[in-house]
């Protein structure tokens, strides 16, 4: 969690000689596996989300193509894990939930 907030930080701050996220994509384009784990994160989210975008491109063309809609439920789960990816759901919920620890250990320390 530390890494992710490390990683979050270093986002929300970029210095203003620092590359974007694109040209630290286009700088590590090469490499399957950068160094930096922070592009290594980018560059897995991209590749994750470029294969749920396909798997749900095949599954509605499967829901198309055959009448009793057999797929509705495989489509509905990469249709919210694609929203949950784009709207950054984990890291909302871990920061809504480490506030929510925060927030009892004061109460239990009074």
């Amino acid at each position: 969690m530390e890494e992710r907030s490390k990683h979050d930080r270093r986002k929300s701050q970029r210095r203003i000689g620092e590359k974007s996220d694109d040209e630290l994509l286009e700088y590590y384009h090469n490499s399957f596996i950068p160094n930096d784990p922070y592009v290594a994160q980018m560059k897995f989210k991209r590749m994750i989300t470029y294969t749920l975008q396909l798997l749900a491109s095949v599954l509605i063309a499967l829901e198309v193509s055959q009448p009793p809609n057999p797929y509705k439920t495989h489509l509905i789960v990469v249709l919210t894990t694609l929203i949950a990816i784009k709207y950054q759901w984990v890291g909302k919920i871990e920061n809504s939930m480490s506030r929510l620890m925060n927030k009892i250990k004061l109460l239990l320390k009074r």
